[in-house]
């Protein structure tokens, strides 16, 4: 696009400033983003519909509770009769949004999702749950076969008669005696090694461990895996505020799996569409009165693998103006202090499109109502992350 003049140099630019969705103060912030732009085509977005609330940036302690405080909004919002359909929450990418479905299920909020499967859905995730699963009831013969047919050189017969022989209730012995297994072997011993290591730890520590023996059988056994990865730290970060399987296990059943599962719902007013999940990619030529914009950290936007060229980090910033740009009346920016990887907790950045006195200024800031880690105070942390 940026080219066409110099390929057609007698071409005419006409700029379309006049916008009848936003109000002023949602465009003086996507203004203001893309003023930034190192390649551009300079226009200022004028709003016909007039004035309204600022643009909110909300900080909380970590994804869960930031999955909290949105879905809480949300709650708040749909109880002053917002529609649901009239909501928007959008995200760089899928895992940043799983700790809200989570959230979501639990206020008996109905979404759909665009630009991904649901959570539960995917079947990475269905691949670890089946691993909490047999070890909060070893005998679940479903989950055991999936988490048997995962190993190499364990097919549907093999898997069906080490559930045989757990019939006694002793799957640790069960297992022992298959590790002679000429090509199953060895992967049998480290199925075994990390259902005995997870049965004795509390169970955030127990789904750690059950990540970490997952990892390598994901990255074998999907070539996209670096996508699916993703959603592994999201269900681990998720597990660290459970005590209990069975109670992770109940929250993550609430999540509807099919969208007819909502429409059979007599308790919810589904005469309107449902709240919508989407990706930014997703959300191109859509709107809602009320968007939230989720994970407005640096990794996430900009994307971490997009910092190695020029061209992608100004995409990035195109996409965090197309999410801005999707909302009517309302615009919350979200974001966690928090991050984590590989179950290890890091300090974020705020998105360094944002990150900007001109930019901030035209920001409301609010910090969560979450506790944060103690010794830490919440305006001197705030401040860390704006400052880098």
């Amino acid at each position: 696009m940026f080219d066409f003049l110099e390929v057609f140099p007698g071409a005419k630019v006409i700029k379309l400033e006049r916008n009848y969705r936003s109000t002023q103060q949602i465009l003086d912030l996507a203004n203001a983003l893309i003023e930034k732009a190192g390649r551009k085509y300079t226009k200022v977005l004028k709003a016909e519909r007039g004035e309204g609330p600022r643009p909110k940036l909300l900080f909380f302690k970590d994804p869960e509770a930031e999955a909290e405080g949105i879905a809480e909004r949300i709650k708040e919002l749909w109880d002053e009769g917002v529609e649901l359909g009239r909501i928007g929450v959008l995200f760089r990418s899928m895992y940043i949004a799983r700790p809200l479905e989570i959230s979501l299920a639990r206020r008996g909020i109905p979404y759909r999702t665009y630009g991904g499967l649901k959570f539960v859905e995917t079947a990475h995730v269905k691949d670890l749950i089946s691993h909490v699963k047999v070890l909060v009831n070893p005998k679940d013969e479903l989950a055991w076969h999936r988490v048997l047919t995962l190993l190499n050189g364990v097919g549907p017969r093999t898997a069906e008669a080490i559930i045989g022989e757990m019939a006694s209730g002793d799957w640790r012995r069960a297992l022992a005696e298959r590790e002679g297994h000429p090509r199953a072997g060895r992967w049998i011993r480290r199925l075994r090694e990390a259902l005995e290591a997870a049965a004795g730890l509390p169970f955030p520590e127990a789904v750690s461990t059950l990540c970490d023996y997952y990892l390598p059988i994901l990255e074998a056994r999907y070539d996209d895996y670096p996508r699916r990865i993703g959603d592994i730290e999201a269900l681990r970060g998720i597990a660290m505020g459970y005590r209990s399987a069975e109670r992770f296990l109940l929250d993550l059943v609430a999540i509807e799996p099919p969208e007819d599962g909502v429409l059979q719902r007599e308790d919810l007013k589904l005469d309107t569409p449902p709240l919508t999940l989407s990706t930014i990619h997703s959300a191109k030529g859509l709107e809602w009165q009320v968007v939230f914009v989720m994970g407005v950290a640096d990794g996430h936007i900009p994307i971490s693998y997009s910092q190695i060229s020029e061209e992608d980090l100004e995409e990035e910033r195109r996409l965090l103006y197309v999410a801005i740009t999707r909302a009517k009346e309302e615009l919350y920016l979200t974001m966690a202090l928090e991050g984590s990887r590989g179950g290890i907790r890091t300090l974020q950045r705020l998105s360094r499109f944002l990150d900007d006195p001109t930019i901030l200024q035209l920001i409301d800031r609010i910090g969560g109502k979450d506790p944060l880690p103690e010794g830490l105070d919440r305006e001197a942390l705030v401040g860390k992350v704006l400052r880098g």
